[in-house]
């Protein structure tokens, strides 16, 4: 079975900071899963292409809570 969550579905980086974490528990009690993907928002554009979108400065916080809570693993 897969499951998809999206921690801002207004593309708000300051929400998905407050919810990496929710999201990752939650992740880790569905039994049938064996991965999770996250997208790597380093290389996303914005979405107007001018920097804009909503808490657009924390993009590279987001980023680094989310490598701390994977301890640095990637695919």
């Amino acid at each position: 079975m897969l499951h998809y969550v999206d921690m801002s579905e207004d593309g708000n980086y300051l929400e998905a900071i407050n919810k990496v974490y929710e999201v990752l528990r939650w992740a880790e009690t569905k039994q049938d899963a064996k991965i999770v993907l996250i997208a790597n928002i380093l290389q996303m554009n914005p979405v107007d292409g001018k920097n804009e979108d909503p808490g657009f400065e924390h993009r590279e916080a987001l980023y680094d809570r989310i490598y701390r809570a994977t301890s640095g693993k990637s695919a």
